[in-house]
């Protein structure tokens, strides 16, 4: 499993602000460069006698500046959980989308004039950073040991390629989703983060997803000790942060027929929401033939978008060279969920 420490400064580091002329700091560093003596005072003035202390004066400081490239997550110290944060407190907090440039913005507002449809909706996770999954698991959350299945004689799911015991790598309650994607019971989604950081591409799909309309009375079970990897760090989810989301500019190409020239097509691309996200628009990393929708197996209709895990974002984990692991729902059926590995080497 490929960890990715932090690269910004630790939370609480500040940077210092050179002392504008003029200032009692300014005075002290250039009468200190110069080794100037105490002036002597003349004869017969009334000298107040002011008792040095010996000590530097304190330093102008400035608070760091935040951007959307910082990499600061947890308590001090704490870079177990991927980065691409801003932390608050206990709460992990969405990192703020990068803003387009003005000939960019003036493209995308083009070509949401053009195809309104593009424009959609999704939420990013708000996470406590500090809990344990020792409670209660009715909740949605992301990593972690120990997750609700039926009972004690549940097999747990398996990798069909390495054959070791995949890893827990989110539940989502339905119940706590915004109404558009609100319902009951709860999605629970494993992968095999063994494979996913193997050299060699697997052959068969490296996740697995499952709808439970009623888990009351299910029993907390613990990821076994042939897991493939040690188990990923847990992080509750306590609110959903809503975002603008934009369809991926193939998908705009299959709904019009027609073929988007260079600069809309990587517009698009810069401006859809690519992160840990519910709803909105899948991330499809175009390699040969343009990517379809899952069919819903029980009436054929195409699926949408539940949920995406991206590489190294609030799980610290590689899905191969840059890809993520997305979670499709009928909108009809959903008890019918589907998941899918996207990463460069996709076919």
């Amino acid at each position: 499993m490929k960890e990715k420490s932090s690269s910004g400064p630790p939370r609480g580091n500040r940077r210092r602000v050179p002392p504008r002329p003029g200032t009692e700091d300014e005075d002290w560093r250039r009468n200190s460069s110069k080794n100037t003596t105490t002036p002597v005072a003349p004869a017969g003035a009334v000298v107040e006698e002011k008792r040095s202390t010996g000590r530097r004066p304190p330093p102008v400081i400035a608070p760091r500046k935040i951007s959307t490239e910082s990499i600061v997550i947890g308590p001090p110290g704490d870079t177990s959980s991927g980065g691409n944060r801003i932390a608050n407190g206990n709460l992990s907090l969405p990192r703020i989308p990068e803003k387009l440039s003005t000939d960019s913005q003036a493209v995308l507002d083009n070509l949401v004039e053009k195809y309104p449809f593009i424009v959609g909706s999704t939420w990013v996770p708000m996470l406590d950073i500090t809990t344990d999954n020792t409670g209660g698991l009715m909740c949605s959350f992301l990593g972690g040991s120990k997750i609700l299945l039926k009972n004690l004689q549940t097999e747990w799911p398996i990798c069909l390629n390495c054959r070791s015991a995949m890893s827990v790598l989110a539940q989502i309650d339905r119940t706590s989703l915004p109404h558009t994607l609100h319902g009951k019971g709860v999605v629970q989604l494993f992968a095999c983060v063994k494979c996913a950081s193997a050299s060699i591409t697997p052959k068969r799909s490296i996740c697995w997803a499952t709808s439970v309309a009623d888990p009351t009375g299910w029993v907390t079970r613990e990821c076994p000790n042939r897991a493939g990897s040690p188990p990923l760090p847990f992080r509750r989810i306590v609110k959903w942060l809503p975002r603008t989301d934009y369809m991926h500019p193939q998908d705009v190409e299959t709904e019009t027929g027609i073929k988007l020239p260079l600069q809309e097509w990587a517009v698009l691309g810069e401006a859809q929401i690519r992160c840990d996200k519910i709803g909105g628009y899948p991330a499809w990393l175009v390699r040969g033939p343009p990517k379809k929708f899952p069919t819903c197996r029980m009436c054929d209709r195409k699926m949408r978008l539940l949920l995406l895990v991206d590489s190294m974002d609030n799980v610290p984990v590689e899905w191969g060279s840059d890809g993520c692991i997305q979670v499709f729902e009928c909108p009809n059926h959903p008890d019918s969920v589907t998941a899918s590995w996207e990463h460069m080497s996709s076919e």
